[in-house]
């Protein structure tokens, strides 16, 4: 399935591509929104009942973004309303923050358990 990544980082496009290929993985499997205002308006609704999308890795984002619906933000919509992909927070240091050690270690844990 898809692998989607959305919040904003500092860590090019295609460093994080590097990664993947690192690890194997195939980089027509991810859907990149590394853009912190896109990420505001990104349609998050259409990640919910689609088979296709397998994970969301999650940086920074903006609280206020459409489709929190009655959530205090997207994050907590998609982890706490049904039908969502499994969501995963990259972060460093407790705060919300694409690195290349957070984006790498998530997906390395997620081949680990086969989940990816």
């Amino acid at each position: 399935g898809k692998i989607v990544v959305i919040g904003q980082t500092e860590v090019k496009l295609n460093i994080l591509q590097g990664i993947i290929k690192s690890l194997h993985l195939d980089k027509n499997r991810f859907e990149f929104c590394l853009d912190y205002n896109d990420s505001k308006t990104f349609n998050y609704k259409k990640l919910q009942y689609e088979p296709k999308y397998r994970v969301v890795l999650v940086g920074p984002i903006p609280h206020s973004s459409v489709g929190k619906n009655d959530s205090s933000s997207v994050i907590a919509e998609m982890q706490n309303k049904e039908g969502y992909p499994r969501i995963e927070i990259l972060n460093d240091s407790n705060e919300l923050k694409i690195t290349k050690s957070s984006f790498k270690n998530t997906l390395e844990k997620l081949i680990q358990e086969n989940y990816i």
